[in-house]
C-alpha cells in the first residue's frame, strides 16, 4: 500500500509498486498494509481529500472497517471528502455485509474521483 500526495488537497491511497520519481509518497513503508496506512493517516492532520483506491485490493480485514470510518469521519470534519474508488463486486458485497456500503461516496475509478475533487476552474484556465 502507499500513501500519495496527488495535489495539494487531494491524498491517493492504493496498492502501488513502491515509490516512482513523478509521485509525492508520503509514506513509503509497506509492511503495515492498507490497516497500517489507515492507522497512519487517522494519527495525521486531515486537510486533503482523501481517495482510497481499493482496485488491486481482494478482502477487507475486519479491523480496517472501523479505520475506514476513523478516517471518513476525521476527513469530514476538516471538511474535505472521502471516496471509495475501484471496488470489486466482491469488496462491495463485503461491505454490503456489513452494512456499510451506503455509509461511504462510492466512485468507479481513481481518475473518476480525482475528477470530482478538483475544481472545474483549474481544468478550464489550462
Amino acid at each position: 500500500m502507499s500513501v500519495e500526495q496527488y495535489s495539494d488537497d487531494v491524498i491517493v491511497v492504493a496498492v502501488a509498486d513502491g515509490p516512482s520519481v513523478f509521485k509525492v509518497w508520503l509514506r513509503e513503508e509497506a509492511k503495515d498494509g492498507l490497516t497500517g496506512d489507515l492507522q497512519w493517516l487517522c494519527d495525521e492532520y486531515m486537510d486533503s481529500h482523501v481517495v482510497m483506491d481499493l482496485a488491486d485490493l481482494g478482502n477487507l480485514e475486519a479491523a480496517n472497517y472501523k479505520l475506514l470510518l476513523d478516517l471518513q469521519e476525521l476527513v469530514k470534519e476538516s471538511d474535505f471528502r472521502f471516496l471509495l474508488c475501484g471496488l470489486s463486486p466482491h469488496l462491495k458485497w463485503q461491505l454490503k455485509c456489513v452494512r456499510l456500503l451506503d455509509r461511504f461516496d462510492t466512485v468507479d475509478t481513481r481518475e473518476a474521483a480525482i475528477m470530482e475533487l478538483t475544481p472545474q476552474d483549474s481544468y478550464e484556465s489550462r
